[in-house]
C-alpha cells in the first residue's frame, strides 16, 4: 500500500517537474530572442545615431560655405 503511494507521488512529482522544465525552457528562449531584438536594434539606432550627426555636420559646413557667399 505505501509502496504504492509512493509510486504515485514520484510519477505526479516527474510530471510536474517535466512541465516546469518545458516552461523554462520556453521562458529561457523568449528571453533570447528578446535580447537578441534587442541587440539588433541598439545597432540600428547606432546607424541611424551616425545618419543624423553627419547629416548635422553636413548642414553645418553648407551653413559656413552660404556665409562665405554672404
Amino acid at each position: 500500500m505505501y509502496l504504492e503511494q509512493i509510486m504515485i507521488w514520484t510519477s505526479k512529482y516527474k510530471k510536474e517537474a517535466a512541465r516546469y522544465t518545458e516552461e523554462t525552457n520556453h521562458l529561457r528562449r523568449k528571453l533570447v530572442n528578446a535580447e537578441e531584438r534587442m541587440k539588433s536594434l541598439e545597432v540600428n539606432n547606432s546607424e541611424w545615431h551616425k545618419k543624423l550627426v553627419n547629416s548635422e555636420e553636413r548642414k553645418k559646413t553648407l551653413e559656413v560655405d552660404n556665409n562665405e557667399w554672404v
